[in-house]
């Protein structure tokens, strides 16, 4: 690669995606989904062209509807998982506002505290689907957010021709401008609002061409791998995988997506349909949707047509479900957070793919935490950091804690595997500490445990929400289930210190009326979980203490 003659290192996304519609109006941007009647996906690629003429369909509607601001001013949208978040991200960035691009799945309680964070005037809602706009209604109710219905995609991409709209402005001009922004997912407690500058996505280009900021470094996992090749997008497009992915991703890395249906959730008969389509070379999925394709013997061979699978979003439930899946196609994982977005790895042996081998443009350190666990820091580098996200989109900070943990490699230095984030370990009224995510995984790994999520904050011993397959509804099918799971519980707490063991009287069962509550990514929220069995467990501690 000749890296001095990079043409589109100062362009914006929107830009680059208006000139090679100019010049490859055919190229392969990426392809959207249906299900007939009958069960069949159905593909419909969508090439530059039609990305960048929807972009400009959108620009002129939201000019005609909110006008041009002149501030970046927040403007909030929510939808379908479909191509429009990426669109409507595009047109805000061309008529000078930001997309605040809002989840779907999220309760109506997290809208109206995101739109009141962002102080965002105006709410976005897809029109053609009525719980979206009623929600919608429901979450600006007595508040000054005015409420717009928008166009459909279809009209987005097949609409009337209409005049270019142009940002016309480099990334340097924009640098400290927000493009978009996204929330967390809340694993931890309240989504929380995340800007993404311009100059800080286009810190993403160098993670696929490493050799043009380390001259004599190791390649990336992106360029090794990923780039060049169509993925199935298993994660949604609000999600910040899906801003990624749907954006610099696509465009920097050439990996056009495939969204799935809309409609409906991702299944393993959708999922094992698009595999099989000659466009689908790859796949980005949440565990979770993996994990239910395992559960498909008819549907999980369907990974062997694919080149690799990339992992995002959450760890694996268990060991189990991982080896289910690469013993029928390569995994890879995307690291990263909504700060920081995509941290580069370097390409290791397939059988390491729960290890990590972080590239030096993420100015990694591992830092000790307690007894074999360390801390992950980003540390900013002058020499490289025009290629660190992180501290392009937070200027003022020359290290970045990421508060998850990791343990080395007993044989290899540089490489080390995730164990949990600091906000999840559990301090007993002992004072001593649990790493509740090995515990987990070993429950999950049961055939009737669909997750499982270790509590006790404060208490003497630690207590085992479970989310079984079949939630048991009598006390009789809850004992019946406590005994058949025991023997996995029991050979987990083998592995467990003393004081973190599992006591069989401490397990408690969610109710079909109350399943965990999960992220976008499929990854369950902790906290907004145990809230809701605040009072079951209150019941559960009490009991064993007047046992």
């Amino acid at each position: 690669m000749n890296c001095a003659s990079l043409t589109e290192e100062h362009a914006t996304l929107p830009d680059i995606i208006d000139q090679r519609a100019a010049v490859e109006p055919n190229r392969l941007f990426g392809a959207i989904t249906r299900v007939d009647d009958n069960g069949k996906v159905h593909l419909r690629r969508v090439s530059y062209r039609d990305m960048s003429e929807a972009a400009d369909r959108a620009a002129h509607w939201l000019l005609e509807t909110l006008g041009r601001s002149e501030s970046f001013e927040s403007s909030a949208y929510v939808g379908p998982a479909d191509l429009r978040y990426p669109i409507l991200t595009m047109a805000a960035a061309k008529t000078g506002h930001k997309a605040l691009l809002l989840s779907s799945w999220a309760p109506v309680t997290a809208h109206a505290k995101l739109l009141a964070a962002a102080s965002c005037r105006h709410l976005l809602v897809a029109g053609d689907d009525a719980d979206l706009v009623t929600a919608a209604q429901l979450a600006t109710a007595g508040t000054e957010t005015r409420l717009h219905p928008s166009p459909s995609l279809e009209w987005l991409l097949d609409g009337p021709p209409t005049a270019r709209y142009p940002i016309s402005m480099t990334i340097d001009q924009l640098r400290g401008r927000d493009y978009a922004v996204i929330h967390t997912s809340g694993s931890t407690g309240d989504p929380k609002l995340i800007a993404w500058k311009f100059n800080a996505v286009a810190a993403i280009q160098w993670l696929g061409k490493p050799e043009c900021i380390l001259p004599h470094g190791p390649t990336t996992l992106v360029k090794e791998v990923w780039k060049d090749k169509c993925h199935l997008l298993g994660l949604t497009p609000s999600h910040g995988v899906g801003l990624l992915a749907l954006g610099p991703w696509a465009v920097y890395f050439n990996m056009p997506m495939i969204l799935p249906p809309a409609d409906r959730p991702l299944n393993p008969d959708i999922a094992s349909q698009i595999f099989q389509h000659d466009l689908c070379e790859a796949a980005i999925m949440a565990p979770a949707h993996l994990q239910a394709l395992t559960r498909d013997a008819g549907k999980v061979d369907a990974l062997r047509h694919l080149h690799h699978v990339i992992w995002a979003g959450a760890p694996f439930p268990s060991t189990t479900i991982a080896d289910a899946v690469r013993s029928r196609v390569r995994i890879e994982c995307a690291f990263g957070s909504s700060e920081a977005a995509l941290l580069a790895l370097v390409p290791e042996h397939e059988d390491d793919y729960e290890w990590h081998n972080f590239h030096d443009l993420t100015g990694c350190q591992m830092r000790y935490f307690s007894e074999d666990l360390h801390e992950q820091i980003l540390v900013r580098d002058p020499a490289f950091e025009k290629a660190q996200f992180v501290f392009q989109n937070f200027p003022d900070l020359d290290e970045f804690p990421t508060k998850d943990l990791f343990s080395r490699h007993p044989h290899r230095q540089n490489m080390w595997r995730f164990r949990g984030r600091k906000d999840d370990m559990i301090t007993l009224s002992t004072g001593r500490n649990i790493e509740p995510a090995p515990l987990e995984s070993a429950v999950a790994s049961h055939s009737g445990v669909v997750a499982a999520l270790v509590c006790g904050i404060g208490h003497t011993c630690p207590g085992l929400l479970v989310e079984a397959a079949v939630p048991p509804q009598t006390k009789q099918q809850a004992e019946t289930l406590r005994e058949e799971i025991w023997p996995t519980i029991d050979k987990a707490n083998e592995e467990m210190d003393q004081h973190a063991r599992i006591y069989k009287s401490m397990i408690l069962f969610t109710s079909p009326k109350k399943p965990f509550q999960r992220a976008d990514k499929g990854s369950v929220l902790r906290a907004r979980t145990l809230k809701d069995y605040e009072a079951e467990i209150a019941t559960l501690y009490k009991d064993h203490e007047t046992e």
